[in-house]
């Protein structure tokens, strides 16, 4: 596995927990009261991993209520981010 996502993830704390709260397909209204961050300020978050590949939108044809779950890389990721976080 190349690290390089898995150091991008763990750069940002809400990066890192947007990641995690992702262990099903949630919207960002339900992304941000998992991980106690405004709507708003999660945008740029989930659009970062998104542009990473660990990270889609499966209904991008809906204006409101997004549903967004991690990609196979994501999950991947994800499963490597918990092994090495002791914090989690």
């Amino acid at each position: 596995m190349d690290f390089t996502d898995v150091s991008f993830v763990l750069k940002g704390r809400k990066r890192k927990d947007l990641l995690l709260a992702l262990d099903r397909p949630r919207t960002p209204t339900q992304i941000s009261k998992v991980i106690d961050v405004s709507v708003t300020n999660l945008w740029s978050k989930l659009k970062a991993l998104e542009r990473q590949g660990l990270v889609e939108c499966l209904t991008p044809e809906e204006q409101k209520g997004r549903i967004y779950a991690l990609t196979k890389k994501g999950d991947s990721v994800r499963k490597k981010v918990q092994q090495m976080d002791v914090t989690t």
